[in-house]
């Protein structure tokens, strides 16, 4: 994040996708939303909220996001 235009969201995601290291891009809009809209009834969090309710999940946070972010876009949360 010493980089000019790279912040928090960047490095994670890159993280994320380059290594496979289970680190949660929680400011990602995609994963917010996902999150919200089946632990919260559709009511938007905060990429911080969803960094500390996701510390339940431990190593399996990314993936559980991920199967989350796929369901939404697929329809299969109300």
């Amino acid at each position: 994040m010493k980089f000019k235009g790279v912040g928090r969201w960047t490095a994670e995601l890159t993280v994320v996708t380059s290594t496979g290291k289970d680190v949660l891009p929680a400011d990602d809009l995609g994963a917010r939303r996902a999150v919200s809209k089946f632990y919260f009834r559709g009511r938007m969090i905060s990429g911080e909220k969803l960094r500390d309710f996701s510390n339940k999940w431990s190593e399996f946070r990314g993936a559980i996001t991920y199967y989350l972010i796929c369901a939404e876009r697929l329809k299969l949360l109300n």
